[in-house]
């Protein structure tokens, strides 16, 4: 009788065990799918994007377009969005409907000048001092207009001519140490110092590259600060003695 009664006890105690081994399994089956079932946005490219790249364009451009795919199948790293990225430039080729990750983006500190010449655009250094420098009042962000005189033209006059208009500043050697008005009245062995040293990076197509290259080989350039807004291109003829003179 007492046998009989452990076996019913043990029997007991082995289906509490198997139910709650049951309820366990259940419970963790059901954890599994409704974490498989959520979902999480992602960014992914919705063309082919070509390594270097630069970010800023991959975010205005249209390639990219953000999805939701479910958790288990979003990459290690990858972003929902630009916003958290420090402008860069893209470090591999990414086929379409691609994940985008943060580690296929290099920063813009690590990418150096790259990431900051504009799409279709070369960067060029051009030499100024205190004078053609607009006074050391340029900084990067700005437009200038740049002016070219030459000691003798095809004529054989000296000529003062607009070469390029509306052309983007990307770096300056003086970015941070820009001074304000109260800054023109510097030492004279320090702004002899800054005249030495000075150049700036222009963002310009291949072409106006290669203007500005023969412009300071064979002449003198000068920068104009433009306003900020946006104005209309000025067609001039150019200025020699005897336009002057008139």
């Amino acid at each position: 009788m007492k046998s009989r009664k452990l076996l019913v006890f043990f029997a007991l105690i082995t289906g509490l065990a198997a139910a709650a081994g049951v309820f366990v399994y259940v419970k963790t089956l059901q954890t599994r799918l409704e974490r498989e079932a959520q979902k999480a946005k992602v960014l992914v490219a919705t063309a082919n994007l070509s390594k270097d790249s630069l970010l800023e364009d991959l975010a205005t451009g249209g390639m990219t377009e953000q999805k939701e795919i479910p958790i288990r199948y979003v990459a290690e790293g990858a972003i929902k969005s630009f916003a958290r990225l420090d402008k860069g430039i893209l470090t591999q080729n990414v086929g379409k409907g691609q994940q985008l990750t943060s580690g296929m983006f290099l920063s813009a500190k690590k990418a150096g000048l790259v990431s900051d010449i504009p799409k279709g655009m070369r960067a060029i250094a051009v030499k100024v001092d205190k004078v053609t420098g607009v006074s050391d009042q340029v900084k990067s962000g700005n437009r200038v207009d740049l002016i070219a005189y030459f000691k003798e033209d095809s004529k054989g006059d000296e000529v003062a001519k607009t070469v390029l208009q509306n052309v983007l500043i990307i770096k300056d050697s003086l970015d941070g140490n820009n001074k304000s008005s109260k800054g023109l009245l510097s030492s004279a062995s320090d702004n002899n110092s800054r005249m030495q040293d000075r150049t700036v990076i222009l963002a310009t197509s291949l072409k106006n590259a290669e203007k500005i290259v023969f412009a300071q080989e064979n002449g003198r350039l000068w920068l104009v600060l433009r306003p900020d807004k946006k104005e209309a291109k000025v067609n001039t003829a150019g200025q020699n003695i005897d336009v002057i003179m008139r």
